[in-house]
């Protein structure tokens, strides 16, 4: 008896001491998997430089097999941050927030949910409060924190400061192209386009997963009239990622820019069918409908545009001139008034309700007109060049010839009669 007792004892320990290694087991293997969560939740600038980038999804899965093996509250509190920030990247902004303010609960030191959080206010619109969601991180120069605050500083006007927060950033990961992007870009704002293409260039160099600084070089050799380079580098954007509208856009508007018109609008029309929802797209082909005559297919392209973006004064402007051209001076004089309420040193806007309003016989009004376009716009020869013909229509020979003089002074390439 008593040595069964002694069998029963032992088996007893042994079950015991089985348990026992199979629950720390259980710990060590539910600890590593947290650990590489919350590895991949913190991932540095240089693996993953924006929060998109951040794979939330797999550090979900991570948390999840890890409470699998062992519940705990550090492990629930990162499976908090973890879905806070899936839901931040699928656009779900409530969602994220109050997951979001659970993991920091219990995580309170944890300086990334403060950049998280800062991220989620930006994107709902509230930049004062994601700068104050920011201000412990920044204290504590966090490099995420610094380019949160580079781009919030960029969206209000401050390129100087957001260049300097961003200058940080970049010392301490420079082989990140993303920041090279950003920077070039406000060495764009700062008007140093020449070092704003080395930026976009490196940023290129450094990143090959990266379209935009590619499609930003373009744009800007565009803009510099390097129509050929430009078309170059937009479709290498495209050879990255022929997903990427922008890019679709940019070498469309560069082939009509040369000459290949058919080339172009293809290239119109693609960008188009991936960005339904841009009016970019539509005002590109709406000016290819109004240059090949197709008045009333251009204004539809416009009034479509705008019905995706009421508040866009490049839209407006196009409609007007579209309606102008159909002579509906009425329509078009609406359509400027539009533009020039959401801009009013648009000049172009001013110039084209000075023709709408000169159409219409109301001559004094288009005098208004003209002459602020030609003020706001100190390059542009056609508000004078309008004032001229406006002029002659009123018999006064001697002012029409001083504006066409006036208009040949802003460009002396001008062919006047």
């Amino acid at each position: 008896m008593r040595t069964l007792l002694y069998v029963l004892a032992g088996l007893a320990a042994l079950t015991a001491a089985v348990i026992a290694a199979r629950e720390l087991r259980a710990r060590e293997d539910a600890h590593a998997l947290a650990t590489d969560a919350r590895h991949v939740l913190a991932a540095p600038l240089s693996r993953a430089p924006e929060l998109e980038q951040i794979e939330a999804a797999r550090a979900v899965d991570l948390l999840e097999d890890a409470i699998a093996h062992h519940d705990d509250a550090r492990t629930q509190a990162l499976l908090s941050w973890a879905v806070a920030l899936r839901d931040y990247q699928k656009g779900e902004l409530d969602a994220a927030r109050k997951l979001l303010a659970q993991a920091r609960r219990a995580l309170p030191d944890q300086l990334e949910l403060d950049v998280l959080a800062a991220a989620i206010a930006a994107r709902a619109g509230n930049p004062a409060g994601a700068a104050a969601q920011l201000r412990r991180a920044l204290a504590s120069d966090h490099p995420r924190a610094r380019m949160l605050a580079a781009d919030l500083a960029a969206d209000e006007g401050q390129p100087e400061r957001a260049l300097a927060l961003l200058e940080s950033v970049i010392a301490r990961a420079p082989q990140t192209g993303t920041l090279y992007n950003r920077r070039g870009l406000l060495h764009e704002a700062l008007g140093s386009t020449t070092a704003a293409r080395t930026d976009f260039e490196r940023a290129a160099a450094l990143d090959p997963r990266l379209t935009q600084p590619l499609v930003n070089l373009g744009r800007l050799l565009r803009a510099d009239g390097r129509e050929r380079e430009a078309e170059t580098a937009f479709g290498a954007a495209l050879e990255r990622d022929e997903s990427d509208p922008e890019a679709w856009l940019g070498r469309g508007l560069t082939r009509i820019a040369q000459g290949d018109v058919a080339g172009g609008r293809m290239d119109l029309e693609r960008a188009r069918e991936l960005a339904p929802a841009e009016p970019a797209p539509l005002i590109a082909l709406g000016d290819l409908d109004a240059h090949d005559g197709r008045g009333e297919q251009a204004v539809s392209r416009f009034r479509a545009a705008l019905a995706l973006d009421v508040g866009n004064p490049v839209a407006w402007l196009k409609l007007g001139n579209a309606l102008t051209r159909g002579s509906d001076f009425a329509g078009a004089r609406g359509a400027f008034e539009r533009a020039i309420a959401i801009d009013a040193d648009l000049s172009a806007a001013h110039n084209g309700l000075g023709a709408a309003l000169m159409g219409a016989g109301e001559h004094e009004r288009a005098e208004q007109a003209f002459a602020t376009a030609a003020t706001l716009d100190a390059h542009d020869p056609n508000p004078l060049l309008n004032l001229a013909l406006l002029q002659a229509r009123r018999g006064d020979a001697r002012a029409a010839r001083a504006y066409r003089e006036q208009a040949l002074a802003r460009d002396s390439s001008l062919q006047l009669n």
